[in-house]
């Protein structure tokens, strides 16, 4: 795919290591690290819209590109992504060489080239993946990086039947909330919030998530973590944009969407509440 992407160049490296990157574009710039590879050697790129408009060209044909908008270029696509004037896109690239398509079952001919334009349950499964990947990839360690090639092949597969509208169906990890006592359930939903703190979700969708009514679920809420819900999701939320703050150059916005804020001013509120000052101070104060 030629998108602005491409501007930055990629630097030629010996042994390109076979594993999955995802490069953020935001305003005509890109950040984050770039891969050791061209698209000749087999790259193929999935392009997700997180702002602004656009448009996806391919050939004589010309496609609008909105937030939640979904673009997949095989390796060799002749497909260029252009930015709408005074309102330019912002990108997340995920780039995945062949080597991990290699390991799986996913088979680049069969999945949807193109613009694919996401709406309910969709768009919600597409951007859960996107921050899914994006805390993958800031953990910086192998099981993260285990967990960000296993993550992309899951995205892949389940692209065919987004494509028709489909959903694909809760994780055998989301089923498992749903079993044994209402306490027990409660305590594994607390622990895995700290590896899913970014979905987009609401305390109705929390408590209907472990099959419980809403006053059931706040009241063992408390008694297991000793503050609310929202109290606690915040805290962790706030944590992880003081990590990405400090050690990453995203930007606000994109760390905003990384940590589960669909609304800018939303996170800045949280943040200041959290932290005691704005995001960019934080970054301004804590960077050397």
């Amino acid at each position: 795919m030629n998108s602005h992407l491409d501007s930055i160049g990629r630097p030629a490296a010996a042994s390109p290591p076979p594993t999955v990157t995802l490069l953020e574009r935001h305003r005509g710039r890109l950040r984050g690290p770039a891969p050791g590879a061209s698209k000749a050697e087999g790259w193929i790129e999935l392009a997700y819209v997180n702002s602004g408009n656009g448009f996806l060209q391919g050939g004589l044909q010309s496609q609008p590109l909105r937030p939640g908008d979904l673009v997949l270029a095989p390796a060799g696509s002749p497909l260029r992504i252009e930015d709408s004037k005074g309102d330019p896109l912002g990108l997340y690239t995920v780039v995945i060489p062949r080597g991990v398509l290699a390991r799986a079952t996913v088979e680049p001919e069969g999945l949807p080239a193109g613009r694919l334009a996401l709406e309910g349950p969709c768009a919600s499964h597409v951007a859960h993946s996107m921050r899914r990947l994006l805390f993958e990839q800031s953990r910086s360690d192998p099981q993260g990086r285990a967990a960000l090639e296993a993550h992309t092949i899951e995205l892949l597969s389940s692209l065919p039947a987004i494509a028709e509208g489909q959903a694909p169906a809760e994780s055998s990890s989301v089923r498992r909330l749903k079993e044994g006592p209402g306490q027990e359930r409660m305590q594994s939903y607390v622990s895995s919030l700290e590896q899913r703190f970014f979905e987009e979700t609401t305390i109705d969708q929390a408590a209907s998530l472990l099959d419980l009514s809403r006053r059931r679920f706040t009241q063992l809420f408390r008694e297991v973590t000793g503050t609310t819900w929202l109290s606690h999701l915040r805290k962790l939320r706030i944590q992880h944009a003081r990590h990405v703050l400090t050690d990453t150059r995203r930007t606000v916005q994109s760390v905003a969407f990384e940590c589960g804020f669909d609304d800018l001013s939303t996170f800045y509120r949280a943040f200041k509440r959290e932290a005691g000052t704005s995001p960019n101070r934080w970054r301004q104060d804590h960077v050397s």
